[in-house]
């Protein structure tokens, strides 16, 4: 390309991404030199959604939801080799990921563990076993912080939701299939993706396929090869029987078999002071018995929709969701820290679990939502009905006599203190089970108001009434009852203004907003010294203060947000002789944690193909401990989290179709210990919560422009962790037997290839 036409592209570069002073230029340049010269531009990948409405019934654009609410779109999942949404929310401010020991993804949002994530906004229970979709069937990933009470229509959570939008079909045929290889336990794996209306049916009948299949290792050094798998198969169909009226059914299915290793205790020194084990080895890490930890997980998802369209432009919306979900684990842990219970320094007890669990749900929700006229004005208006029931069987075994091991011995690679392998898992000595039926009816109501001007309210109503009967058995000991019918109101307001009555050439729009809201849980399998269950359920209040602002003719998203939530009647341990269940302690409903942050986002299109996600939050997350009397932070949730991920994709010139970026994501003061009955028993320092920072840093790179017979071939090359740093996560929360962390995965890399036609 000639210089003056790389002036040319620059100078036009700029000028798109700045409208107002386009719109001069092009008053002032006589039309044949403006036309003198003809760039093609390729379509950059970008990290905002075009769709900027949340997955909530009033289809709200995110700027004028009173709520923080980040979307992570299908291609910043691409570009950055999210495989699920546990991988994902690194990088979102007030999110943090919580380790994936014992089978489970855990998710901290706003300092609070994450329950049932939602696909395509229902609820779907699937608390057998938390574990998130993959991300190649999603077409984005919704999260939203703090309490939704109404925003989905029909939640009381408390730390926020996490919501996975499938892929729907699409009327213009499309294909992708993709092949991806890495080391360091990413394994191989092969993707395919068709979607395209069926032909003779006018566009009327959509089909969509994607199917992915990944047969990966561990980077862990164990002693017995491993032979994880997880295949993944979603098919969605969508018939439209007119413009306003449509149809659709999805159906989702995920297999996974893995080792689900669960790390090395914490270590002590000789005067008692916990720290982390640094001296092995992250390929070491491993103080599980390598030839009996295993875990499979199923999950089974169908869904049917039916859409209409009324001639007053009101959306009625039926939805029926039903799911099937098992889990079982069978492994060994190291029982610590090392040097506790009277043994050496380097021995710890090795304990033994199994666990099988499983669930079937089934969700019914029904919704209408619309615009009416008011006071001269438009106001909007959505009313939810949903009917959920579940049914659950779980069972766990557990044994202390497995065996001590050292876990500095051969770098904690699963050899007993004498010398010798660790041996099969002997019978259990201790058995829980636990069944349990829940059969739940929520309604809500929401008004969105435009009183005067700018100024928008939203006001929100949910009741909830629950009904669950379970018992607690135990071989030997008596049936614990825990059955309760309950029924809870649940409250939110929302206020937001506009500060911007015209677009500007840089600011678009500016919203600051106000929420309260409300969240309730309730208390199952919480029993007193008596054995009595306690079932006041926990109730949340949550405050947030925010700033909403879009720049560049919407290209680029900037927020803050400051907020202040309390959770009550939270099951705190206590001293006291439980003699129904055998226990050393006890419960009360005398707990209050509080939750206290700051959060800044900043995510879009900077200049054409320079894409930015920046993201910042503080959260001061503590939690009630009466057998400490004092509060405690949570572990798992950093002081203060930073992510900054960025690329540029060329999109003129001869490097036109190459995308590279990277990104780092620095947590600091996370705390690994939160176990408050493990502090006391073990007679620690509750201040010493053993924390640590780390900074991580990942790449990508990325070409699609082939021409010819390649056209549509796309490559790509990811290295996660570029730099090996190490991070810890604590597998354990309340109730578990002692302190554990887990090892994030080292340095990967990872190369692929996709064709698309």
């Amino acid at each position: 390309m000639k210089p003056n036409r790389l002036v040319a592209a620059a100078v036009k570069a700029i000028l798109a991404a700045t409208p107002g002073i386009a719109t001069v230029h092009a008053q002032q340049v006589p039309v044949a030199q403006q036309l003198e010269d003809v760039l093609v531009y390729g379509k950059a990948e970008t990290y905002r959604p075009e769709d900027q409405t949340t997955a909530t019934g009033l289809r709200m654009q995110l700027v004028d939801t009173p709520q923080s609410i980040s979307v992570v779109s299908e291609d910043m999942l691409k570009i950055f080799n999210e495989q699920t949404a546990y991988n994902a929310v690194d990088l979102i401010p007030g999110a943090s990921q919580g380790g994936q020991a014992f089978g489970l993804d855990r998710i901290y949002l706003r300092g609070q563990l994450l329950g049932d994530p939602r696909i395509n906004g229902i609820n779907t229970s699937s608390s057998a076993g938390t574990e998130y979709l993959d991300s190649y069937a999603l077409e984005r990933v919704e999260v939203v912080r703090g309490p939704a009470t109404v925003l989905y229509g029909v939640t009381g959570a408390f730390g926020g939701e996490i919501n996975q939008v499938l892929k729907r079909p699409q009327a213009a045929f499309h294909a992708d299939v993709g092949f991806k290889d890495g080391d360091n336990g990413f394994g191989r794996r092969v993707e395919a993706d068709v979607t395209g209306a069926v032909p003779g049916t006018d566009d009327r009948l959509k089909l969509r396929m994607v199917a992915a299949y990944t047969k990966y290792g561990d980077y862990q050094d164990t002693v017995v090869p491993l032979n994880n798998i997880n295949s993944v198969y979603s098919g969605a169909a969508t018939f439209d029987f007119t413009d306003k009226t449509s149809a659709s059914v999805y159906l989702y299915k995920e297999e996974r078999s893995f080792d689900p290793h669960d790390g090395c205790p914490l270590a002590q020194t000789a005067s008692g002071t916990l720290y982390i084990p640094t001296a092995i080895q992250p390929e070491n890490l491993y103080c599980n018995n390598p030839s009996d930890s295993h875990a499979t997980f199923t999950q089974e998802v169908e869904q049917a929709t039916l859409s209409h369209t009324f001639a007053n432009d009101w959306n009625f919306l039926a939805t029926a969701t039903h799911t099937n979900t098992v889990r079982t684990s069978d492994y060994v842990f190291g029982f610590g820290p090392a040097g506790a219970y009277g043994l050496s320094p380097q021995d710890v007890y090795l304990y033994s679990y199994q666990d099988r669990y499983q669930q079937n749900g089934g969700t019914a929700d029904v919704s209408l939502g619309g615009k009416f006229e008011l006071l001269q004005r438009t106001q909007q208006f959505f009313v939810a009905l949903e009917h959920q029931e579940q049914n659950q069987n779980r069972y766990n075994y557990g044994s202390t006599a497995l065996g001590i091991m050292n876990m500095f011995t051969d770098g904690g690679k699963g050899i007993l203190a004498n010398g010798n392998p660790i041996p099969a898992t002997p019978g259990p000595v201790y058995v829980g089970d636990k069944l349990g039926d829940t059969v739940a009816t929520r309604a809500s109501a929401q008004l969105l108001l435009n009183p005067i001007g700018r100024l928008n309210v939203l006001l929100g109503e949910l009741v909830d009434h629950t009904n669950l009967s379970s018992e607690n058995v135990r071989p030997g000991k008596a049936t614990l009852g825990d059955a309760f019918t309950q029924t809870h109101a649940l409250s939110r307001v929302g206020i937001t203004y506009g500060l911007v009555a015209e677009k500007g050439p840089w600011l678009t729009d500016a919203k600051p907003y106000f929420n309260y809201s409300q969240g309730f849980l309730p208390n199952i399998g919480v029993f007193d010294a008596l054995g009595e269950p306690l079932i006041t359920p926990q109730r949340e209040k949550s405050y947030e203060l925010g700033l909403k602002t879009q720049w560049i003719d919407g290209h680029l998203d900037a927020y803050v947000a400051a907020y202040h939530s309390t959770d009550t009647n939270l099951p705190t341990t206590n001293y006291g002789q439980v003699g129904t269940s055998g226990g050393t302690f006890s419960s009360v409903l005398g707990g209050t944690n509080s939750y206290d942050g700051v959060e800044v986002e900043l995510l879009g299109e900077i200049l054409p193909g320079w894409n930015a996600d920046l993201s910042y939050s503080h959260i001061k997350a503590e939690q009630d401990s009466l057998i400490l009397n004092r509060k405690i932070a949570v572990a798992n949730v950093p002081r203060d989290q930073v992510s900054l991920s960025t690329s540029y994709e060329f999109i003129v010139g001869p490097l036109k179709g190459l995308l590279v970026g990277g990104s780092v994501v620095s947590k600091n003061d996370v705390p690994l210990v939160g176990a408050d009955t493990a502090i006391a028993s073990g007679h620690y320092d509750p201040s010493n919560q053993v924390p640590w920072s780390g900074t991580r840093f990942d790449f990508v790179a990325r070409y699609k422009d082939f021409a010819g017979f390649a056209k549509g071939l796309e490559i790509s090359a990811n290295v996660y962790n570029v730099f090996n740093s190490r991070s810890y996560f604590s597998p354990e929360g309340p109730g578990q037997p002692g302190f554990g962390n887990t090892d994030g995965p080292p340095r990967t890399v990872t190369v692929g290839v996709h064709y698309k036609f």
